[in-house]
């Protein structure tokens, strides 16, 4: 674990203690005593879910069952992604080489893409493997969550494997960068990411392996008035505040 950011404590808040020690670990990381210490970074195994919560703030978790991520799939932005995809036009596997707390890949496999989703960071991956086990359990999404396959590594090295087996159809990039404006929930998810992962990193080995893993297209999520990580995009498309940037394989 990359030593520059920060590191959370383990706590019980409802939860099981046994959980709570195999977690600390298996993700080398304290077993604090004290729930309720609000001035520390914080991966609270509670009595349904795990959650990541932040310094005197609210708690970040996976929940493809209520709020924001179950009403998605009719607004600008996501009908932008499905778009940008390929969606209508036969793309069906994809390789999300930044997952993330698994949102685009949710929305994918709803869709009806078959998504690998590929998280770099052991912590990251925890809460997303708990959101899908709980959404897993509901007839509601079960169907859709099963489509969404977890890998927890390096997407370059991952992306590497999909070229060999064959490739997919479609590689996802959403590189992290900066949220600006009103606080949201999707500013505050950010900032938990932000203060566990650290910054996006070199972007360029990923976009070379992704170009190699995928057989149709390669699509770079981007702030909408933000430069293109590369040169010769296909075409975009467009939601209120962010851009889908394709590539075309040749």
């Amino acid at each position: 674990m990359n030593a520059s950011v920060a590191q959370p404590s383990v706590v019980v808040d409802g939860g099981e203690l046994d959980r709570a020690r195999r977690l600390a670990a298996q993700l080398g990381l304290e077993l604090a005593a004290d729930a309720a210490h609000g001035r520390r970074l914080r991966l609270v195994v509670g009595a349904d879910r795990l959650s990541l919560a932040l310094p005197d703030g609210p708690a970040v978790t996976v929940d493809f069952l209520g709020g924001p991520v179950a009403r998605r799939g009719r607004g600008a932005r996501d009908e932008a992604l499905g778009q940008a995809i390929g969606v209508g036009r036969g793309v069906r596997t994809v390789v999300d080489a930044t997952a993330g707390l698994g949102r685009d890949a949710f929305l994918l496999a709803t869709l009806g893409c078959d998504v690998r989703a590929v998280e770099r960071n052991p912590i990251v991956a925890a809460l997303l493997a708990d959101g899908v086990a709980r959404a897993a359990r509901h007839p509601a999404v079960a169907a859709t969550v099963a489509r969404i396959a977890l890998v927890e590594g390096d997407a370059v090295a991952e992306l590497a494997t999909v070229a060999g087996a064959g490739g997919v159809d479609a590689v996802y990039l959403d590189p992290m960068f900066p949220e600006r404006g009103k606080a949201s929930l999707a500013k505050k998810d950010a900032q938990a990411l932000q203060a566990i992962v650290g910054d996006a990193g070199d972007i360029e080995p990923l976009f070379a392996a992704a170009r190699t893993a995928a057989n149709k297209r390669v699509v770079v999520k981007r702030p909408r008035t933000a430069p293109p990580i590369a040169e010769s995009v296909s075409f975009s498309r467009v939601g209120r505040s962010v851009r889908f940037d394709v590539y075309l394989v040749p």
